[in-house]
């Protein structure tokens, strides 16, 4: 059952990259930030394999980036919530990593290499810095990808 919900739409970065990056339903998209519903588990038991392969790729950039001298929070350390006149959206990048004067984004990916993943990591590095002032505004991302350890660069400077 679905319910209306209180306020201006609300809208993970997961479903506004998915529209950036190529998804053809915008209605499931303005449905669910307009709507309060019943969610289903779908992935069953394939959700279990996806995380313990998400947390050993993360795990592992983890440990490169610390060895590299930056500081990594990780999950829920990096939640935020960027309030607009018209919508909230919000995120949780899996890797924040700081050092002096620098920000550096990670989203691992366990599966196939999507235009999406890139949008995502894109739409970190606009609204971190807007809602995280204690972060060092030179920012840069990428996306970590499972299959043969490819790193997919990502810039504010790309749209230009």
């Amino acid at each position: 059952m679905a319910t209306k919900k209180d306020g201006k739409p609300y809208i993970w970065v997961t479903w506004l990259a998915s529209l950036l990056g190529g998804k053809r339903c915008g209605w499931a998209a303005w449905f669910k930030a307009h709507y309060k519903y019943t969610k289903y588990e779908t992935m069953g038991s394939d959700l279990a394999v996806w995380a313990k392969d998400h947390d050993a790729l993360m795990a592992e950039r983890r440990a490169e980036l610390e060895e590299g001298g930056w500081t990594v929070t990780v999950e829920e350390a990096n939640s935020f919530k960027l309030e607009g006149a018209a919508a909230t959206i919000a995120g949780k990048p899996d890797i924040i990593a700081t050092m002096p004067g620098f920000t550096f984004v990670v989203d691992g990916k366990t599966g196939r290499r999507r235009d999406s993943d890139w949008w995502q990591v894109l739409i970190y590095l606009f609204g971190i810095p807007r809602c995280r002032k204690d972060l060092p505004v030179d920012i840069t991302g990428e996306v970590q990808y499972k299959a043969g350890g490819h790193r997919l660069p990502v810039r504010l400077k790309d749209l230009t």
